[in-house]
């Protein structure tokens, strides 16, 4: 129930936001190929220092579908606040030495303390070196057709550059990820499948960089919340 989570706040993280320190001046797409977008986001995110979004994830998988609305702010290199509005609650808040989910429904905190070990497994994507870990997982290339796209998001058509990425050795995780990026080079929308077919949807909207994220944010604050039981420790065995 709990680590389901982590890939999407990694992925969110390192691909969702890191396009996202551009400025929010008007740009004229001048992507030439594939690669001019990944090397805009690798330098990007070097500098990237904080943002805070709005986000969507919408799960599809066979005819069940679900969507989970909320909030991130994320302060580099590891401390991260993810607040969920719809259909619940629930808040994923990591600081570098914990990590606490809470579940609304159940009134149940799960605190992780993190080791050395479980902080490069939970963060090392979201580095520089686990960027290009990434992008060396994955085949990527613009999507067929003309680009820019021209697209509808959130009700509003627009242009955007569509890139495609494929797994090179179908393994655990998104097999394939088709990412949508806009003329200030902000991803604005992720669509994944891992290897069963379950698609994911990811739209980002609202987004800030460079605010000063307040180090509270980032420890859980029971004070705040209704909770029946804690359980400790629920996302590493040992």
């Amino acid at each position: 129930m709990f680590r389901k989570y982590i890939p999407f706040i990694i992925f969110i993280m390192i691909v969702g936001f890191s396009l996202s320190a551009a400025s929010e001046k008007k740009e004229k797409f001048s992507f030439v190929v594939a690669k001019d977008v990944v090397n805009k986001l690798r330098s990007n995110f070097k500098s990237l220092n904080s943002y805070v979004a709005d986000f969507e994830i919408k799960s599809t998988d066979g005819k069940k579908t679900s969507v989970r609305r909320g909030k991130i702010q994320f302060r580099k290199p590891d401390k991260v606040h993810l607040a969920f509005s719809y259909p619940e609650a629930q808040v994923v808040i990591a600081n570098g030495e914990k990590v606490w989910i809470y579940l609304p429904y159940m009134k149940l905190l799960g605190e992780q303390s993190l080791k050395k070990s479980d902080k490069d497994g939970f963060f090392r994507d979201a580095t520089p070196v686990g960027l290009d870990r990434l992008f060396s997982l994955y085949h990527y290339s613009f999507q067929k057709g003309d680009q820019p796209k021209t697209l509808n998001l959130n009700g509003q058509t627009a242009s955007f550059y569509v890139l495609d990425l494929k797994q090179k050795v179908i393994t655990s995780g998104f097999r394939s990820m088709e990412v949508w990026v806009d003329a200030q080079h902000r991803v604005r929308r992720v669509v994944a499948e891992n290897a069963s077919g379950k698609s994911v949807t990811m739209t980002f909207q609202n987004i800030e960089t460079g605010k000063d994220l307040d180090d509270s944010l980032f420890v859980f604050d029971k004070k705040q919340y209704k909770i029946k039981s804690v359980v400790q420790d629920p996302l590493v065995q040992p």
